[in-house]
């Protein structure tokens, strides 16, 4: 992929954010000017931003992934240390998992909290190879 789709990718997806979170207003714009008025590359920039926009909105989607029962509390409470972590709105999904035996496992975008049994049986196994 060239350097300057990617560049222009970039600078397009930088335009769609609003408050850090993705515009759905912004990015129907730009996807109109860019058909309206395609540029060098067209194919390339349009799948390099729609790649960059995804992994974006990615960022403010959680899975809660637990064993048995979740409150409600506990829900809320992940949500609210989330949106203070990653300074951004996080809307939440909860997964029930019963493989994991107890404990959680939070995923948002490429990161992953697992303080889950099943994980630390893993790891317990692991250092015993």
């Amino acid at each position: 992929m060239g350097q300057s789709a990617k560049i222009f990718a970039k600078k397009l997806l930088r335009i769609s954010l609003e408050k850090n979170r993705v515009s759905e207003e912004k990015v129907t714009a730009i996807l109109q000017t860019l058909r309206s008025n395609p540029p060098r590359h067209y194919k390339e920039i349009l799948e390099i931003y729609l790649l960059k926009i995804g992994a974006e909105l990615r960022k403010e989607n959680a899975v809660i992934e637990h064993s048995g029962a979740l409150p409600t509390s506990t829900i809320n409470s992940i949500k609210d240390n989330l949106t203070k972590y990653y300074n951004r709105h996080i809307q939440v999904t909860t997964l029930n998992v019963p493989e994991l035996l107890a404990g959680l496992r939070v995923r948002i975008a490429d990161d992953v909290w697992d303080t889950s049994v099943l994980n630390r049986l893993d790891q317990l196994a692991q250092s015993f190879k």
